[in-house]
């Protein structure tokens, strides 16, 4: 889940999962990959899977596409579409 609908209150607020990992902490939400949620009496579970970076790159499968033969360019294309590569000076 990227998005989350928090209620309380009688309202409705959207939380991006990745504000809700850096607020928890990466040590308590390993990753936001969450395929469920539950309420328990004193807390939230949330079950999903990964331990990334929170940063939108998968290393295991950018490391497969490089297997396969795929350029640097396009991988990262593949993870961060609309982006652009440049060169800066140092």
């Amino acid at each position: 889940m990227r998005t989350f609908l928090a209620r309380a209150g009688g309202e409705t607020v959207k939380v991006k999962g990745s504000t809700l990992r850096g607020s928890l902490g990466s040590g308590e939400l390993k990753s936001v990959r969450i395929r469920s949620v539950r309420i328990l009496r004193k807390g939230v579970e949330f079950v999903g899977g990964g331990s990334g970076h929170g940063v939108g790159l998968c290393q295991w499968g950018a490391r497969r596409q490089a297997e396969k033969g795929r350029s640097y360019s396009r991988i990262l294309g593949f993870y961060f579409p609309g982006s652009e590569l440049s060169e800066v000076d140092e």
